[in-house]
């Protein structure tokens, strides 16, 4: 059975371990012609595109808020160069055990920003295998987007659960999922929003309050099987 708990590199949110888990199976079909991703109806249309972005989120913020986003960094800390998290189950793959030896990890944490409203906080672990992308972390301070960008590949996708807090229309949601380029980085990423995401009021992350943000009586959450 699928657990929250043996898919992720982050543990479930504070305040959700009474939410309802919906194992979910997100991609619903690929072909040549037709690629279908299977995203809850309690989703609106314009949360259902974050859902599947792959490494482009924040210019899909900056094209829709018409303006630019701004990074605020929270932490980044380097962690032991051996991973100490492995999968618990035989075919739960958290990243590739076959890649070249692990340089550095990363545990970080951003603020993202348009003008002064809040868009969302994104908590990633990153596991780096090339010299190349750790002096971009490292020296340059880029960001997982500019990374993949200035690799100039397509980074593997992966959608690995998505919650909501609450079960009201425009509440507070999360999505996990991972980027990955073989041999490169392995990144992976929790992104949480706000209510209310797409206002066009500026709300700022103190405004928002841990109420937008946190734990509600009821919620959800989808857990790729």
């Amino acid at each position: 059975m699928t657990t929250y708990a043996n898919t992720h590199m982050l543990p479930p949110p504070v305040g959700t371990n009474h939410y309802t888990v919906i194992p979910t199976k997100f991609t619903d079909s690929v072909s040549a012609q037709e690629f279908r991703f299977n995203l809850p109806e309690e989703f609106d249309g314009l949360e259902r595109i974050i859902m599947q972005t792959s490494g482009n989120l924040q210019r899909l913020m900056s094209a829709y808020f018409n303006g630019p986003v701004q990074v605020e960094h929270v932490k980044n800390i380097a962690l032991p160069e051996t991973p100490a998290l492995r999968p618990t189950q035989p075919d739960t793959v958290i990243y590739d055990l076959d890649a070249p030896t692990v340089l550095k990890r990363f545990d970080r944490q951003i603020n993202m920003y348009c003008a002064k409203k809040y868009l969302y906080q994104a908590d990633s672990v990153l596991i780096v295998h090339d010299q190349v992308v750790l002096d971009m972390l490292e020296k340059e301070k880029a960001g997982i987007g500019q990374i993949f960008w200035k690799l100039q590949q397509l980074p593997d996708f992966k959608l690995h659960s998505i919650g909501r807090h609450g079960e009201k229309a425009g509440g507070s949601f999360w999505r996990d999922y991972s980027l990955s380029v073989k041999g490169a980085i392995y990144c992976y990423i929790r992104e949480t929003f706000p209510a209310n995401l797409f206002t066009s009021s500026n709300i700022t992350q103190e405004e928002s309050g841990h109420r937008e943000m946190g734990p509600c009586p009821t919620g959800t959450i989808w857990v790729a099987e």
